[in-house]
This record gives structure tokens, C-alpha cells and sequence, in this order.
């Protein structure tokens, strides 16, 4: 640290030394090299509050060497930035940089993939790409006027873009958006945007300047080089450039801000809040909680450290616990881990070689009876164990170059659960993934956001009700998510769906003991709390699904609305043969007439289309709806009298036909005056 601070001192003075003597070329050197020590300078800040060991304390960065491992990222290994892990046109340029700069610059497309991701990169909608038209003239003319400070801004422009792209070498795929990452780039085109409408000013200046300076009227021009220079315009050409300057204003920044603002108004969401505030609330007291990654995880600290809320449960991040740093910290603050670790174990934890086996963990016995009498009591069929354990498959979660192994995360579950000894509750959050459990899935039990880890086999799911429904229904927090005023994306709609799961899964549970006066007021409240207009399912089989409880439990018209619901929002934006497949199910389901109206609709809309018109056709005959169907095969013959198909419906649809109805000379279908009588 000593030899540093010289350092420093020593670079300060040559630069001083260099700038006295006019060495203009090594004081530009020392200079710069100035510069970048001031900008490092501010990560003084990370050494010296970790000194103060402050409840959250990542990479416990309090020394020199744990400074520098922490300014080299050492925790997230070490990677080429030669050998691309992703294609780098299609995916790190075109993918993650050209589209979020469309996002800025040019407009914003609807479209999303599987992941719930913005498809197109490149759209008009929104901004009619005015944004980066004057951005380029801006640009152009900064080159033109004045290269030299041009040039800066391109550097800015490149660095914190492409050389971002280059260096950050992301894989695919990615756990979130990642435009943050390009903000400087963005600022630097901007620039340009604001160069650009003053070029449009000045050359409109220039070309209306009158032929006689003193009968015009006097103005200062500050030009894009920055030179302020005083410029003479008539009248009019002053109110064209007010006129264009307006023009200007409406149709690029206020109009980014009226695209812009309902989507990044955060007034009235309380999700990241409410959301945290329910995964600790999902917890018993002094309870280990095991979280997924930031997103899971950040948002508990801060209420915790902020808040105050909730202290007493341990949040354990499981991306965090691969490291020995978070290790010590967990066994040594508070709310302190039972871990049985020396400061060497941890030093020298690795992942460990493992192939596909069983584990079997010790379960003290009274805590396990006093599991089995719960249990018991919902399920009178469960067997009693004489020596208890938690035995569970283990697969391996990480390949090497020695063969598959373990992570040091795993390692860590199964070390917490042996030497905690469920004298502490133990939970998973519900965005913990599958096989982040590590197999520990017949011994969970869902308490709300959070599975708790039992001493008992629960492979039927059992719940707690009393509990559920307390933690569900009164402890937890659902602002504003039954307010259509309020924006959530799909990212925190997909989110939400864990609080349907939680009240699906409850209500579940009472229509298996017939309890549906219990499974109804589940329901309702769920519809409360987070009605499917505002928070919708997004999945017909999840809607259909609550559905189907309503009807179990004795209110069978929500399946019809539902229906319907589902209809009016997505129909429109499914392919035509996707509409064909949802008329099927609504006619298996037993709704034909809605089934019918859909088909209708979509001939409708696309005359041409004949798959419409055999479906009809068989889903008339099928209802021997003969008059219908020959009615229908015949208007489309009329205009394709070759299709054998149709030919062929129609015979099957006259075969079935009442004997007293005879074609007429157009081939359709009427009755005798006496069968009409």
C-alpha cells in the first residue's frame, strides 16, 4: 500500500514537472495517467466502508488483495475475449446492441419471443426514427464543422458500445436485458441529436439572411462548434426557425417522452417491494431462506436494511455461496449459520467430483413425530418411520474436465441441512429453479413464496391451509395489482404468476377434500387481489384451469367467461390454423356455438381460407346441421368447383339430410310445401 501511495505522489509531481517545463507531449502522458488514478481513486470508497464491516459487504474487499480481487471480478472466473460465446453479429451486436439502440434512437416493436423478449431489432413504431435521423446530420455536420472535437464524441461513442460488446463477450442467453450496459453510448449520440437540430438552425440562419444587415434585426447564434456569433434575420425568418424549433421539440423529445412514459412510470409499483416483503413473510421465525440471484435477493437486503423487517431470517444467495467470502460471512454474522467450517475448510472448498447417488441426512427424532401429527391428520394413509432421514437422489450440477462434479453451492445446502438439524426452518423462494434443489423436492411443502424443506416425505403436496391462508390472505401485500392504470411488463406479469400458483395451489387442495366452500373463497380472493384483466394469465390452460375449480366448486359460469375473456383478448393474434385448434377444444369442451362463431369470424376475415370452410362443414354434419352445411359448401363451390374435398362434404352433409328435403336448381337444400305445412 506504501509503494502505491508513492507511486501516486511520484506521477503527481512528474506531471506538475511536466506541465512547468511545456513537455508537451509527456505531460499530456502523465496527464492522462493522472486522470485514470482520480477515476480509480473513487473505489477508495468500496475499501474503506468494508473496513467498517457493514451488513452487507460483498466480496469483503477490506485488504489490498481482496481489493484487487474484487476490482478484477475474480468471482465470476475468468473468460477469452477472442473466442466469442455467442455469435457476435446475429447475438452480442445485432441482438444486444443494435436493438436497444433502436429502442432510443429509432422505435419499439411489440413482438416477443419465448423468453418474453422484445424480437425485433429494428421498428419505426413510436419514434418514426426521427431520433437517429437527426442524430447522423448531427453527426455529419459536427465532422464537417470541426473534426477535431468531433472526434472525442465518436470515441465516446465507439468505447462505450461496440468496445463494450467486445469485451463483455455475453453469452446466450442472457438473465435479463442488458441496455444499461450501453448507456454511455447512448449519451454520446445524444449529443449528436442536439448538434443535429442546431445544424438545421444555423443553415436555416444562413440561407435567410437578408442582402441588408441594418434593416434586419440582430441576433446572437451560438453555433454547434460553439462559437457565438451575431446574426442578422428578418421577421419572418426568425418566426420559421420559432416555427421549426416547435416542430422539432413536438415531434423528437416530446414525443419520446409521451411513447416513453407510461411504460417507465414506476408511480404506484409496489412489486419489487411487496414481492420481497412476501418472501419473508412466507417464512417461520429465525428461518433460513435460500434465494435464486439478485433479482431474488437484493430486494430482501433492502428491506431487512433499511426496513428493518424481518432480520431474524437468514436470506442465503445461492449464486454468492459458491464463494469462501460469503461462506465466512454466513457463519459468522448475524443471524449466524450452525456452520461446523474452519476458516481452512472454507479457504479450500472446490467443486467436488460426483456422479448420480442417493444422500441420506440424519432427522433428530422428535422433530420428525412432531411433523408426522400434522401430517397425519391430512392424510391418515401416511406410514410412520422408525429412523427417519431425508434420503434423496443427487444429480451432478457442473461438468469438468475430470468428470461431472458438484458445485460448491450444492456442497453448501447439504452442509447447512446436516449441521442445522431443522433446528432452524429452512426454505427455497419459488424462483429458485429445480435443479438449484438438488433433488429435495419430495420433502418441500409450499408456504406461499417460499417451499419449505420438511422432515417428512410430501410427495402428494400437503399443505398447511390455516398457514397458507394466513400467509396468503392477510400477512402478504398485493398493491396496486388490481389497478389497470398501473403498468407491469411482461417480465413482472410472468413474475406474478407465483401468486396464482400459491392461491391455485390452495385452492386445489380444499376441492380435493370437497371443501368448496373454501376453494370458492380462495378463488374470490385471488380475483381480489390480482384480477386476470389487469394481470392476466397468458396461458388459455391456466384460465381454463381456474375455471374448471369454479366450476368444481359450484360456480360453472366463470369457465364460460373465461372463454370468452380469452377469446376477445388473443384471438386476434394467433395464425389462422391456431384459430381452428382453439375451435376444436371449445367444441370438445362442450361450447359449440362459440366454437361455430370463431370459424365464422375467421372466413369472414379471410374468404379464401377453405380449412375454415371444412371445418364448418364437418362440425355441420357432425350436429347433422345439414341446412347449414350444404348452404355453406355450396356458396364455396360456387367460387372453387374443384375442390374434391368440399365436393365431397356435400354429398356426406345431402346423404344426411331429412328425406323431405330435395335440392333445388342451385343445388341447395328446400323443403316440399307439404313438409313445410
Amino acid at each position: 500500500l506504501e509503494a502505491v501511495v508513492v507511486a501516486v505522489l511520484a506521477l503527481f509531481g512528474l506531471a506538475i514537472w511536466a506541465v512547468r517545463n511545456k513537455r508537451r507531449y509527456l505531460a499530456l502522458a502523465f496527464m492522462c495517467s493522472v486522470l485514470v488514478v482520480v477515476g480509480y481513486s473513487t473505489y477508495s470508497v468500496i475499501f474503506i466502508r468494508s473496513t467498517l464491516n457493514p451488513e452487507i459487504d460483498e466480496n469483503n474487499p477490506d485488504t489490498p488483495a481482496r481489493l484487487v480481487s474484487y476490482l478484477n471480478r475474480e468471482q465470476y472466473g475468468d473468460w477469452s475475449i477472442a473466442e466469442r460465446t455467442a455469435p457476435l453479429w446475429e447475438y452480442q451486436i445485432k441482438k444486444m446492441y443494435l436493438r436497444y439502440f433502436g429502442w432510443q434512437f429509432i422505435g419499439k416493436g411489440t413482438t416477443l419471443d419465448e423468453q418474453g423478449r422484445i424480437i425485433e431489432t429494428i421498428t419505426l413504431r413510436g419514434l418514426f426514427g426521427l431520433p437517429f435521423i437527426l442524430g447522423l446530420l448531427g453527426m455529419y455536420y459536427h465532422f464537417r464543422k470541426d473534426w477535431r472535437h468531433a472526434l472525442p464524441i465518436l470515441t465516446l461513442f465507439v468505447m462505450t458500445g461496440f468496445a463494450i460488446i467486445i469485451y463483455l463477450n455475453q453469452i446466450d442467453p442472457q438473465p435479463r436485458e442488458r441496455d444499461y450496459a450501453y448507456t454511455g453510448s447512448f449519451f454520446a449520440f445524444a449529443l449528436w441529436i442536439g448538434i443535429g437540430v442546431a445544424a438545421i438552425l444555423e443553415t436555416l440562419q444562413e440561407n435567410l439572411k437578408p442582402a441588408k444587415a441594418p434593416a434586419s434585426k440582430s441576433s446572437t447564434v451560438v453555433t454547434s462548434s460553439g462559437r457565438v456569433v451575431e446574426a442578422s434575420a428578418s421577421g419572418a425568418g426568425l418566426a420559421l426557425a420559432a416555427a421549426i424549433t416547435l416542430l422539432l421539440l413536438v415531434a423528437v423529445p416530446i414525443n419520446m417522452f409521451a411513447f416513453n412514459y407510461h411504460s417507465h412510470d414506476r408511480g404506484g409499483n409496489y412489486v419489487a417491494y411487496d414481492y420481497s416483503y412476501n418472501i419473508l413473510q412466507s417464512c417461520e421465525p429465525n428461518a433460513i431462506v435460500f434465494t435464486n440471484g439478485d433479482n431474488d435477493t437484493f430486494p430482501l437486503w433492502f428491506l431487512q436494511y433499511v426496513h428493518n423487517i424481518r432480520k431474524d431470517v437468514r436470506v442465503v444467495n445461492l449464486s454468492l455461496l459458491n464463494t469462501n467470502w460469503y461462506i465466512k460471512q454466513l457463519r459468522d454474522d448475524e443471524p449466524k449459520l450452525a456452520l461446523n467450517m474452519s476458516e481452512g475448510e472454507i479457504e479450500q472448498i472446490q467443486p467436488r467430483l460426483w456422479e448420480k447417488k442417493n444422500v441420506t441426512l440424519a432427522v433428530p427424532k422428535p422433530v420428525y413425530e412432531s411433523a408426522y401429527l400434522e401430517a397425519v391428520k391430512l392424510d391418515p394413509s401416511l406410514p410412520r418411520e422408525e429412523n427417519p432421514t431425508l434420503r434423496f437422489e443427487v444429480k451432478p450440477t457442473l461438468n469438468t474436465p475430470y468428470g461431472t462434479a458438484l458445485r460448491v453451492q450444492d456442497i453448501m445446502i447439504l452442509k447447512i441441512l446436516q449441521d442445522n438439524q431443522f433446528r432452524r426452518p429452512v426454505y427455497f423462494a419459488v424462483t429458485v429453479s429445480p435443479e438449484n434443489k438438488i433433488g429435495l423436492d419430495p420433502y418441500l411443502r409450499m408456504d406461499g413464496l417460499a417451499f419449505r424443506i420438511m422432515p417428512i416425505r410430501n410427495e402428494r403436496r400437503l399443505l398447511d391451509p390455516n398457514l397458507m391462508w394466513t400467509n396468503i390472505s392477510e400477512k402478504f401485500l398485493y398493491r396496486n395489482l388490481n389497478n389497470p392504470k398501473i403498468y407491469y411488463d411482461d417480465n413482472i406479469q410472468s413474475l406474478l404468476q407465483n401468486y396464482r400458483s400459491a392461491f391455485l395451489h390452495l385452492a386445489q387442495f380444499h376441492l380435493s377434500r370437497r371443501e368448496n366452500a373454501e376453494a370458492l373463497k380462495v378463488l374470490d380472493r385471488m380475483g381480489e387481489v390480482m384480477p386476470e384483466k389487469v394481470i392476466p394469465t397468458n396461458e388459455l390452460r391456466v384460465s381454463e384451469a381456474i375455471g374448471y375449480m369454479y366450476m368444481q366448486a359450484g360456480r360453472p359460469e366463470e369457465l364460460d367467461r373465461r372463454y370468452h375473456e380469452f377469446v376477445q383478448r388473443e384471438y386476434a393474434n394467433l395464425s389462422d390454423q391456431d384459430k381452428l385448434g382453439f375451435a376444436d377444444l371449445f367444441d370438445y369442451r362442450g361450447k359449440p356455438a362459440l366454437a361455430e362463431s370463431l370459424v365464422q369470424e375467421l372466413i369472414k376475415k379471410n374468404p379464401n381460407y377453405s380449412e375454415g370452410y371444412y371445418w364448418l362443414g364437418r362440425f355441420y354434419s357432425k350436429r347433422r346441421d345439414t341446412q347449414k352445411g350444404i348452404d355453406l359448401m355450396n356458396r364455396w363451390l360456387t367460387k372453387n368447383p374443384g375442390d374434391q374435398q368440399a365436393n365431397a362434404l356435400l354429398q356426406q352433409l345431402r346423404a344426411l339430410a331429412p328425406k323431405d328435403s330435395v335440392p333445388n336448381s342451385a343445388g341447395t337444400s328446400v323443403r316440399s310445401d307439404s313438409a313445410a305445412q
